[in-house]
């Protein structure tokens, strides 16, 4: 759903957040540093002297990959020399270091932020009802999205939904892995209310229509996320004419209070993003290890089972939140990786598709059992 951009970019890769302090966070929310220190110079006997200090190896090997080191030399490395930094990179010893919360300054262009999610909002909309979207009914939304006529405040709320919502129902199963349009055709406010869920996480609500005589309906429309390449489910619900007074949503403020995006972006970056960084580390390297894998050896199941392991220790080491080891290796036992071991090991993806079934099946239910377990806990120990 495109919800941040009217153009419907999308970046190559995912983007990397530019602090104000002396680390940016990459992929996956981990740190890196600004400057990474690579130099190479000759001394007076003829040998090299080689000094990095870096995020990762992977940073001195796209430094060694450059044409850098002939910039500091004045020529290019010989075999013999290139090989010699590679070892020593090689045997270079990784220092942890614990990296302080890094300051960051954020312009919140908010009449870009709705003119956007008013934007997705009527595209789903328009999948329904596209009489509506075209019609004089959503025109004064249609400006602002198209012209940004009008203020942002005229159109943006925060919202109550009094019924349970498709956000509340998915999150129980799907914790934060789904994005979400709701439209409110509410006729006690006669009004026409779109709401946006992002990852389960981000929420903006926006008036689409008002001054309008419409009997109480819902549409959503869902998408789960985390590269399963799923169409969107939808559903559309009209209430009976006999309960058609009751009231689905309420609008608490409007325009929203600064206090509401304040404590939206304290929780993103509190929680939000080092437990959604882990979980999508997880998921990528599962799918990497699947890639790669041809067979299913014992090997492979200790790799899957040690991404699990190291998975719940660093959640431990963020927020304190402690998850045995015997609990995870269990887990994963009893979704699929008892059988796979007594009676799959050395068969063929390729021959035996079905193994491969019960091993992406093992691990994601684990994987889904633990986020939302963990992610509970949490919620609840984490203030505002």
């Amino acid at each position: 759903m495109n919800s941040w951009g009217i153009k419907g970019e999308r970046h190559k890769q995912i983007p990397e957040i530019v602090t104000d302090g002396e680390y940016n966070i990459r992929a996956y929310a981990k740190p890196k540093l600004k400057t990474e220190n690579c130099s190479v110079k000759a001394s007076s006997d003829g040998s090299l002297e080689f000094n990095f200090s870096c995020s990762s190896k992977e940073e001195v090997y796209k430094w060694l990959n450059s044409d850098k080191p002939e910039t500091d030399l004045g020529r290019t490395l010989t075999a013999e020399e290139r090989q010699w930094i590679k070892q020593r990179i090689q045997e270079a010893k990784l220092e942890k270091i614990n990296v302080e919360p890094q300051p960051l300054f954020i312009n919140l262009n908010l009449s870009k932020q709705y003119r956007s999610v008013a934007h997705t909002l009527l595209k789903c909309l328009g999948l329904y009802d596209p009489d509506l979207v075209r019609g004089d009914m959503t025109r004064k939304v249609r400006e602002f999205i198209r012209y940004e006529q009008g203020n942002w405040e005229e159109f943006a709320v925060t919202v109550n939904q009094l019924i349970p919502s498709v956000k509340d129902r998915l999150s129980q199963k799907l914790g934060v892995n789904y994005n979400s349009v709701e439209i409110y055709w509410c006729c006690s406010l006669e009004k026409i209310i779109g709401v946006l869920t992002l990852l389960g996480r981000i929420q903006r609500a926006v008036i689409l229509a008002e001054n309008c005589k419409v009997p109480n309906a819902i549409l959503a429309v869902v998408e789960d996320t985390y590269l399963t390449r799923q169409i969107p489910k939808s559903f559309f619900l009209e209430l009976e004419q006999q309960i058609a007074d009751i009231p689905l949503i309420e609008i608490l403020f409007s325009p929203p209070k600064i206090e509401f995006f304040r404590k939206e972006i304290s929780h993103i970056a509190s929680v939000s993003l080092p437990f959604e960084g882990l979980n999508a580390f997880l998921a990528e390297s599962i799918y990497k290890i699947g890639e790669q894998t041809q067979e299913l050896t014992l090997k492979s199941l200790q790799e899957y089972e040690k991404l699990f392991l190291d998975f719940v220790s660093n959640l431990e080491k963020l927020f304190g939140i402690s998850v045995e080891p015997k609990v995870v290796s269990s887990q994963l036992a009893v979704n699929g990786f008892s059988d796979l071991v007594q009676y799959h090991i050395g068969k063929n993806f390729k021959e035996h598709p079905e193994v491969q079934d019960t091993l992406l099946t093992a691990c994601t239910k684990t994987w889904e059992e633990l986020t939302n377990q963990l992610q509970m806990k949490i919620e609840r120990e984490i203030p505002e």
